[in-house]
Formats: structure tokens, sequence, C-alpha cells
């Protein structure tokens, strides 16, 4: 029997279970940080216990989007700064990915990613997201009209 903690392992999706001869095997699928732990394998009332630490990139938004409100016909800046370089972000404008076109400009330097939308019209109110591997940051695009403009 394995076990996490104080979880009895079973197999599926996450854990295959693997006996070949005297050796038993625990496979973990797809590991993530939160696979990190004691496992523990116990036979015929013996026990052994092994730590796991699941090594890789612990990434972070360093600077998570931010809600912008902007004049009707102006440019919208939207700019997220992760903990690692050179990693591919997906942005989304209400869980539509965008792509690059005359009025949506994408750029990355390094750690630093910029969404812009240029000519913005009543049309682009929306939600924006940044996704970047398992990790997304929301941010929402308020356009202004020209009548609510003082």
């Amino acid at each position: 029997m394995w076990t996490k903690g104080s979880d009895i392992l079973k197999v599926g999706d996450k854990y295959d279970l693997v006996a070949d001869g005297k050796k038993q095997i625990l496979v973990i699928n797809n590991s993530t940080f939160d696979d990190e732990g004691e496992y523990s394998a116990e036979v015929d009332a013996k026990k052994t216990t092994a730590k796991l630490i699941v090594t890789g990139t612990r990434l972070k938004f360093l600077t998570p989007l931010k809600d912008q409100t902007v004049k009707e016909g102006n440019t919208a800046h939207f700019e997220i700064e992760l903990s690692h370089e050179n990693l591919p972000v997906t942005w989304y404008r209400n869980e539509t990915v965008l792509h690059p076109s005359r009025t949506v400009l994408i750029s990355t330097d390094e750690k630093k990613h910029v969404l812009e939308i240029r000519e913005v019209t009543l049309d682009d109110t929306c939600e924006i997201k940044a996704e970047v591997t398992e990790l997304s940051t929301k941010g929402c695009l308020i356009v202004i009209g020209k009548s609510q403009i003082q």
C-alpha cells in the first residue's frame, strides 16, 4: 500500500503502482509542485518512507495585470512581469486568444510582456487575461466614450 501523508494512493491518471518481483514502484504522472511531500510504502507490516522534492520553474507574476480605463480612440496598455525570462504568454480578450494585428500589438522583453490595443472603441470593453503555463492574471479594459469625456 502506498500513501502520501495519510492519503492512500490509488491507480489512476495521477499514479501507477508497479510490482516488479520484490520491487514495488510508485510512478507519479505529470508531477507538479503539489506532489511534494512524504511518500510511504507498506508491505507485510514493513514500511519505508521517502521525501519527494519537485524541481523546476516556480513561476509567478511579479507584476500582475491591472484594470485599464481608456478614452475611446486611444491605446490600452497592459503589462505583466514574470519571475522567469523567455516564457511564452498567451493573451485573451473575453476568453478568445488575441493575435497581433493592425490594432493589437504583443511584445516581449525577457520577463516583461506587453499587450497594446490601439484605437479602442466602446466594443473593446472586455476582460483581458494573460496566461503562461497554468498561471493566469486578469484585468478589465473599460473604454470611455467621447461623449463621457469632460
